[in-house]
């Protein structure tokens, strides 16, 4: 889950530097796009990586698909 949880990262934190404003993301981990979508991950073994990528989401117009 980690792998799928930063790569999310990544693909969103480079389309953010290179300035893209609109971004379709597909997954086939469900259980990534419902932690990453979800309400309360405080206590999840890889809560600070999902709100960064929340963060990310926060800031432009990226949706996810599975």
């Amino acid at each position: 889950m980690l792998v799928d949880l930063y790569a999310i990262y990544q693909g969103l934190s480079l389309a953010i530097d290179v300035k893209i404003e609109e971004l379709l993301c597909y997954s086939d981990s469900l259980h990534c796009i419902n932690l990453i979508t979800g309400l309360n991950v405080k206590y999840h073994v890889h809560a600070v990586l999902i709100q960064d990528i929340r963060s990310c989401l926060l800031t432009t117009m990226f949706l996810f698909a599975t």
